[in-house]
């Protein structure tokens, strides 16, 4: 599941840290931030916005609990590190 993200434009500078920090390519920049399918939801992009211009479609908290559960699930090992800004 991809979590959608929301980009405020009045706020975004069209820096580009967000596409280089992607470590998946899944960010291209047309004016502002477009996600691709290849998205994995890893946040960089969210964490490093210089100017807190990406914001998740769902809590921290929520995003956690999906991943601790994902985790269950498929008995994952090593465990998954979840890294929040």
């Amino acid at each position: 599941m991809i979590i959608p993200k929301s980009v405020d434009e009045k706020v975004c500078i069209q820096c580009g840290t967000c596409a280089e920090g992607c470590p998946v390519g899944a960010i291209t920049l047309a004016l502002y931030p477009h996600y691709s399918q290849d998205c994995f939801d890893c946040f960089n992009c969210v964490k490093n916005c210089p100017e807190n211009a990406i914001q998740s479609g769902f809590p921290l908290e929520k995003i956690e609990e999906m991943i601790l559960n994902r985790v269950k699930t498929i008995g994952e090992r090593p465990l998954t590190q979840i890294f929040t800004p």
